[in-house]
């Protein structure tokens, strides 16, 4: 965690800083511990990350490869705020916790000013659930019932067709323009 969030190219982090947060967090080490334990994860062979150091005047060690790339995640955080059906509420919160896969030192470069003209985003958090239960349903070969529904003026959902339960079986979602059809 401290490699991720504290560490990247352009910060470094020095081996008695490192024992620092270490302690906060309630962990006591010493240096030379730290040193050897940043060998041997280097040594690991199934490890999906590299940490590098970096010598000189404010050198120290920070994390390579990490689980995603900063263009992955702001291209993440782009689909988060084009999406139609994540609610601005949701938005943030998904925003926030794709954050928590870089430095926080990058994560203000996932604040990103994106406008999505004419992009109303949903008012109802339930959309995220419906979405992941069609999934699942979609994965499993189940069929699902529902009813049509649309919003009145007063923002409530009134069903379409006197009510009438819907039984499909679906294969496949398809997003357009920001929206699961």
């Amino acid at each position: 965690e401290i490699f991720v969030r504290e560490t990247d190219e352009k910060h470094p982090i020095s081996v008695p800083r490192m024992v620092e947060l270490l302690k906060e967090r309630g962990i006591v080490a010493e240096r030379k511990s730290v040193y050897d334990d940043i060998q041997t994860l280097n040594e690991m062979p199934d490890t999906p990350f590299e940490i590098v150091q970096q010598r000189g005047r404010g050198g120290g060690y920070y994390m390579v490869d990490t689980p995603f790339e900063l263009a992955e995640l702001k291209l993440l955080v782009d689909a988060v705020y084009a999406s139609k059906f994540i609610t601005a509420r949701k938005s943030k919160v998904l925003i926030e916790k794709l954050g928590r896969f870089t430095s926080r030192y990058r994560q203000e470069e996932l604040d990103r000013k994106v406008l999505v003209s004419g992009r109303v985003k949903s008012q109802e958090e339930k959309i995220l659930y419906s979405v992941d239960t069609l999934h699942s349903a979609i994965t499993a070969g189940n069929q699902v019932r529902f009813k049509y529904c649309d919003w009145d003026l007063q923002k409530q959902m009134v069903p379409r067709h006197e009510g009438q339960l819907y039984t499909v079986s679906p294969w496949v979602m398809v997003w357009e323009n920001g929206t699961i059809i």
